[in-house]
């Protein structure tokens, strides 16, 4: 489970996004004031000339509807080059429509230049502008910064020449007139410059808005990140790095009113099979529920937190030991009880480790720490437990650590050895083979337990390493014995679980040069317990092989009997705890010669581990148990010293001893 790190990644995905904004914001706000700026700025000007060319263009416009009246009138009188009546008569024409276009002044020529009518006759008009012009001059040559500057035309005031066609569309004179729009212009520039205001008006609320909403997302941000930095996000709960802040707040509290305070660590018992069996959402809802009864415990004199995945942490103050005592065992209570989950049963379990403050501490770190191992120590004790710290565990604790670190590097670096057992034909006391019993040195130059780091490497999924490496070093040894020995292997269940198990044992056995025939393949019967096809293909390629398959440890598990004729075994072994405890329990010997019987019956081989005396080898003898393993036969020594034993045991079964032995049977016999 990951939902507290899919927290903490939103609330660093919300910070990022308003640091973001915030960088954009910084340079959004200048660039508005300079966009506002620009407008203002260029707003009248913008206005100014698109109503002057929006003026030019109508002037354009009825300047050609009047050019083609005055082509029309041209071809009713036939000709505009004849006659000063005819002339008076257009220019009083011409200066009556001028009027209806709203025209200040004009100039009619014709094609050859002559000017036909205007407002002004042409002599004074030419000897007006002469003298203008040469005053001009004047002026400015006497002294040129005293000339005025030309007069600015209105910006209402339009000046266009256009051609007058005929009917074949020939040029046949020019109309130059000035237009006064006024009036239009006033209504245009009022318009667009409305239209411009309006604009503006709308952006300004745009920003308005903007900046509203920018700090209402902003508010709402600090409001989700400020929760989600102090609130796990699943269940609701205050996250680890509240917490801690709270608790140690609890601690002054209770340094200053000399109270006393539990803190407990608290594991879901096998939460990943919840997870694999009913899916994410159901383990969501156990989560949910757990951090729900634990809130209702808590009330509002204790703190409860999620740590991370199904891990809680749960501080209260209290009056007495037995005060925490009890407080521990209403929350494995709680915690027992079943959560439903669309028409399913889940039954949860917790393993809950506690500490006192301050007697098993008084600092926070030590008393979480503390609390940690305990709970780690009741999950590996089989979960559903509640435990208080002692010394004792610590240091069991630190043990564990140092063989974890054992274990690891010998797995690097192969700092494993092998050591050998013999297996001895009862009947005849002769070598039948060895078992292969990996052993690990530990830093004083001793041996670990090998329960101890086979358990240990079971935890940290390094059996396959291990198992690979026994497999390897036993098929080297045996490859080197005489061809009738054979060696036995144990192989654990994990080795089965990622297929290549059989694949890597035909890879050492080309390599070792062993006989398939001479490795014992000793599996338990919890491998057989969940009757999967995929392990029972398995053993059946290794049977397929050549290899021998033994069941070891017999009569130790749930001791089914089904599988005993569902698979082949080639040989049973049954487990040392019966045969050191024939001697002095009835039962034992009984359940052990029944063992006996029914292995003769399905004609399966057997193989007694832990004799130690003549006694119980007499007594297996009796009951035709096939070979037998023990002290009584040896101990496990190294591979250096087994050259020794297998030839002392080819002396006394093929040497003239062994002839004498040989002769005084077949004399007994006669």
């Amino acid at each position: 489970m990951q939902v507290s790190a899919l927290a903490e990644r939103e609330r660093q995905g919300l910070l990022e996004r308003q640091e973001f904004i915030t960088g954009r914001r910084q340079i959004a706000w200048p660039l508005m004031a300079a966009i506002f700026g620009v407008m203002f700025f260029f707003g009248s000007d913008a206005a100014d000339n698109s109503v002057r060319y929006f003026l030019r263009q109508n002037a354009l416009s009825r300047m050609q509807d009047w050019a083609h009246h005055i082509a029309s009138d041209y071809a009713r009188r036939n000709s505009m080059e004849s006659g000063e009546a005819r002339k008076g008569w257009l220019k009083r024409h011409l200066m009556a429509e001028a009027r209806h276009y709203n025209v200040t002044s004009f100039v009619v020529t014709a094609a050859n230049g002559e000017r036909i009518a205007a407002t002004l006759p042409a002599e004074k008009s030419a000897r007006v502008m002469n003298a203008k012009n040469e005053s001009a001059s004047a002026v400015r040559l006497a002294n040129p910064a005293a000339a005025p500057a030309p007069a600015k035309k209105p910006a209402s005031t339009q000046t266009v020449t256009v051609a007058i066609p005929n009917a074949r569309g020939k040029i046949i004179g020019h109309l130059r007139a000035t237009l006064d729009q006024g009036d239009l212009y006033g209504d245009l520039s009022g318009s667009i410059q409305n239209m411009i205001y309006m604009a503006l008006a709308a952006i300004a609320l745009t920003i308005s808005l903007a900046w509203f909403a920018y700090h209402q997302i902003r508010s709402d941000a600090n409001r989700r990140i400020s929760r989600l930095s102090g609130e796990d996000a699943l269940t609701g709960l205050l996250n680890r790095q509240s917490f801690r802040r709270r608790f140690g707040g609890f601690l002054d509290s209770a340094r200053a009113s000399g109270h006393m305070l539990v803190y407990m660590h608290i594991d879901l018992d096998n939460f990943a099979k919840v997870t694999s069996t009913f899916g994410y959402n159901a383990a969501d809802e156990v989560l949910r529920e757990t951090a729900r009864r634990l809130a209702a415990i808590a009330g509002d004199g204790a703190i409860v937190c999620r740590l991370d995945g199904d891990e809680f942490a749960y501080a209260a103050r209290i009056s007495s030991a037995a005060h925490a005592l009890r407080l521990g065992e209403d929350i494995q209570k709680a915690l027992r009880k079943p959560v439903f989950w669309q028409d399913r049963c889940i039954n949860p379990s917790a393993s809950i480790g506690a500490v006192t403050f301050p007697h098993d501490g008084a600092a926070a770190a030590r008393l979480e720490r503390r609390a940690a191992m305990v709970c780690w120590a009741a999950s590996n004790a089989g979960g559903d437990r509640l435990r208080f710290y002692d010394p004792g565990i610590e240091e069991k604790h630190r043990r564990n650590h140092q063989l974890e670190s054992l274990v690891e590097e010998a797995v690097k670096t192969n700092g494993f050895e092998m050591h050998f057992q013999p297996l001895v034909k009862l009947f005849s006391g002769a070598l039948y083979g060895f078992e292969a019993l990996i052993r690990m040195p530990d830093s004083k130059g001793g041996l670990v337990r090998p329960d101890e780091f086979i358990q240990m490497a079971e935890r940290l999924n390094l059996m396959e390493d291990l198992g690979a490496f026994a497999l390897r070093e036993g098929c080297r040894a045996a490859a080197q014995w005489p061809d009738h020995l054979r060696i036995a292997v144990n192989l654990s269940p994990s080795q089965f679980q990622s297929g290549n198990l059989v694949g890597m044992i035909r890879e050492i056995l080309a390599e070792t040069g062993l006989a398939p025939e001479r490795l014992e393949a000793e599996v338990t019967e919890n491998l057989m317990l969940d009757d999967s096809p995929f392990i029972m293909e398995q053993l059946k390629a290794l049977k397929d092989m050549g290899v021998n398959i033994v069941l070891d440890d017999f009569g130790t598990g749930y001791s089914s009997l089904n599988y005993l004729w569902r698979f082949p075994f080639d040989k049973l072994k049954i487990d040392r705890s019966f045969v050191s405890a024939m001697k002095d329990s009835a039962q034992a010997r009984s359940i052990l010669r029944a063992m006996l019987l029914m292995a003769r019956a399905l004609n399966i081989p057997v193989t007694a581990e832990g004799i130690e005396t003549e006694e119980q080898a007499a007594w297996l003898r009796k009951l035709r148990c096939a070979t037998g393993q023990g002290y009584l036969f040896g101990k496990p020594v190294p591979a250096t010293e087994l050259a020794a034993m297998v030839l002392d045991d080819w002396r006394k079964h093929n040497g003239p001893a062994a002839s004498a032995n040989q002769d005084r049977r077949e004399k007994r016999r006669a």
